[in-house]
C-alpha cells in the first residue's frame, strides 16, 4: 500500500479517520469523497469546514461518507511553497535543514506512490494519471495500426501525427 495515500470505505456512520503518514503542514493533506469531491479542511476543532483535525493523526468529517463511498486521504506536499527558507548570513539550524530535507523526501515519496498506483491499474487513480493513460493507449493503438504490435515505437509518421 502507498505510504502517502490511504483509501477508506464509508459505512454511513464513521466520521473519524486516521491519517497514517507524516506531513509538514495540514494544508498538504487532502481529503476526497468518491472520485472527485475534494473536501475543505480546517484547523483543530474548526467545525465550519467539511473536516477538521482532532489531532496530528486523526481527522473528523462533518458528515460520514455513505456506505460504500470511498474516502481518500492523501498527502500533496507543495514543491513551490517552501516550509523553510534560508537567507544569506543567517544561522543554519539542524531542524531547518532537516525540515527542508523532509519536504524533498515527501515530494519524492508522493511521486513514487502516484507511479505505483498507475502501474497497479488502480481504478481510483487521479484524473491527470487517467488522462495520460488514455493518451498512451491511443498512441499504442496507432502504432499497432501501423504494423507494430509490440508496444515499442517504430512509427515513422510526422511529429504532428505522433501527438
Amino acid at each position: 500500500m502507498a505510504s502517502t495515500i490511504i483509501i477508506y470505505e464509508g459505512d454511513g456512520t464513521t466520521t473519524d479517520f486516521t491519517v497514517p503518514f507524516d506531513y509538514l503542514k495540514k494544508s498538504f493533506v487532502t481529503v476526497r469523497l468518491g472520485t472527485g469531491n475534494t473536501l475543505t479542511g480546517g484547523d483543530y476543532g474548526d467545525t465550519g469546514s467539511d473536516y477538521y483535525f482532532l489531532d496530528k493523526t486523526t481527522i473528523r468529517l462533518k458528515v460520514a461518507p455513505a456506505s460504500g463511498e470511498s474516502l481518500t486521504i492523501r498527502r500533496y506536499t507543495s514543491a513551490t511553497e517552501r516550509v523553510v527558507t534560508f537567507k544569506d548570513a543567517s544561522i543554519l539550524k539542524a531542524t531547518d535543514l532537516d525540515t527542508s530535507q523532509v519536504q524533498a523526501l515527501h515530494i519524492a515519496e508522493e511521486g513514487r506512490d502516484i507511479r505505483g498506483i498507475s502501474q497497479r491499474g488502480d481504478h481510483r487513480r487521479s484524473g491527470h494519471v487517467q488522462d495520460r493513460e488514455r493518451k498512451d493507449e491511443a498512441d499504442r493503438r496507432k502504432m499497432q495500426s501501423h504494423g507494430d504490435d509490440t508496444g515499442t515505437s517504430s512509427f515513422a509518421g510526422s511529429e504532428a501525427e505522433r501527438k
